[in-house]
């Protein structure tokens, strides 16, 4: 028997005596590495089974401190954000308040940034899309369901040289727009990407690649 194989046994049979056991455990410690240690399974056949039953949160979990925090500020305020609280919001619209300069340029950075999102919109409906993240091979959530706009393998566009960085650079809002400078990404790398270039990103697309199939997300 293959360790793949013997592998698979294993879960199957860890599984079967104890799967209602393993999602009450995750319920109260959501933490799919506290699961795996505790169990013996491997991460793929745990996330595997929290989404089966609805009950995966992704990513970590929240610590205590952090939950004990946001139920002080719900019972003292009704709010579960610092920055919600009335004293906080009075300090922002004060510092909102003080006057600064805002840099000539800005103004045409906005100017730029639209003609490029005119451009990209074009564009963008002629750009292959083979359901899987440019960077990370990851599977996009709208090829399996309709998505949240905040998931993380939700599917978007980006600029492998960011808005920010051609503009900077003296692109053309046609070189920025354009089809060659276009690719499908997850929203998660979208994000972090930000203004790095498309080469300046390959080591943390493969780090993220490497995250996302530990948690048991389809990929190529």
């Amino acid at each position: 028997m293959g360790a793949t194989t013997a592998i698979a046994k294993k879960n199957k049979e860890i599984l079967k005596l104890h799967s209602n056991e393993i999602i009450e455990y995750y319920k109260n410690n959501p933490n799919v590495t506290d699961v795996v240690s505790t169990f013996g399974l491997s991460r793929v056949a745990v996330v595997k089974l929290l989404k089966q039953v609805e009950a995966y949160k992704g990513f970590g979990r929240q610590p205590s401190r952090s939950i004990k925090r946001m139920n002080t500020l719900q019972q003292r305020y009704g709010v579960t954000n610092y920055g919600q609280t009335p004293m906080m919001r009075q300090r922002l619209m004060e510092r909102n308040s003080i006057p600064y300069n805002q840099p000539l340029f800005l103004a045409d950075l906005d100017s730029f940034r639209k003609n490029v999102d005119t451009i990209t919109a074009r564009n963008k409906k002629l750009l292959l899309n083979t359901g899987y993240c440019f960077y990370t091979g990851i599977r996009f959530g709208d090829v399996i369901r309709p998505t949240n706009p905040n998931d993380p393998i939700k599917k978007t566009i980006d600029h492998k040289i960011s808005i920010v960085d051609g503009y900077l650079r003296k692109y053309t809002a046609e070189e920025i727009g354009g089809l060659s400078n276009l690719c499908w990404a997850i929203k998660y790398c979208n994000s972090f990407k930000g203004n790095m270039s498309a080469n300046d990103f390959i080591y943390y697309s493969r780090l993220i690649r490497e995250r996302f199939i530990d948690a048991g997300y389809e990929h190529n």
